[in-house]
């Protein structure tokens, strides 16, 4: 079966964000919760919503969650069974990467036993989050991945308007690689944003963002020359 996308379970606060995050960046999310109103409100922002139970495997299916290559089960708080019912349904659907909202370390470890494959702490997740970036204001948002790697978002720095992504030589110098490019641009007095593909050939622009991922070390490093 071909996967591709995310699947993001429980429309919050959190959720909601996340999921229209990620339809930013330029990937296909299916949104699900069980609300209604949750469901209206973030239709048109991603891929697919859809209006469903995750601790009904048949739904999950219905709605198509088997096709992706990631789920995320943002469920809050107070809904922790519906959350280890979700993520047994994702196991059960082989959706290869399954990722749960957690809110302490013992709900950690059971999520994981029954299927995680990692796990998400918000509040600490924010907390490292905000110090990253008053320590390194060159970066807009960043996401620790395991074994020391980042992907970040990096304003791009003065020295590197004009130049292509070749001549920059980020990976040679710094063996970070660009994602993307995310440009901004004003409209009739709309602002709009694109994400352009990372070619060696794209002239940068002042006021680009670089999605990159790298060592976090290398990262930081590309995002000190943005100060």
């Amino acid at each position: 079966m071909g996967r591709s996308g995310f699947a993001v379970m429980g429309l919050g606060q959190f959720g909601r964000h996340l999921a229209v995050t990620l339809s930013r960046a330029g990937v296909p999310v299916t949104a699900v919760d069980l609300d209604a109103q949750r469901v209206e409100d973030v239709k048109d922002h991603v891929a697919r919503a859809v209006r469903a139970d995750i601790t009904d495997e048949r739904a999950l299916r219905a709605a198509r969650v088997n096709t992706a290559e990631c789920a995320i089960v943002a469920l809050g708080e107070t809904d922790f069974e519906p959350a280890v019912l979700g993520v047994v349904n994702l196991v059960t659907l082989e959706v290869p990467r399954i990722v749960a909202r957690s809110f302490n370390a013992v709900r950690g470890q059971v999520l994981q036993r029954v299927g995680a494959t990692s796990l998400i702490f918000p509040e600490v997740d924010a907390a490292e989050q905000l110090a990253h970036n008053l320590l390194s204001p060159g970066v807009q948002a960043a996401l620790a991945l395991p074994s020391g790697y980042t992907l970040a978002q990096i304003v791009l720095p003065a020295t590197m308007v004009g130049l292509t992504l070749k001549q920059c030589e980020v990976r040679h110098r710094l063996r970070v690689n660009v994602i993307a490019v995310k440009r901004s641009r004003t409209t009739n007095g709309h602002r709009e944003e694109e994400t352009l593909d990372a070619g060696p050939d794209l002239a940068l622009q002042a006021g680009d963002v670089l999605i990159v991922a790298g060592r976090t070390q290398a990262v930081d490093a590309l995002a000190s020359e943005a100060l």
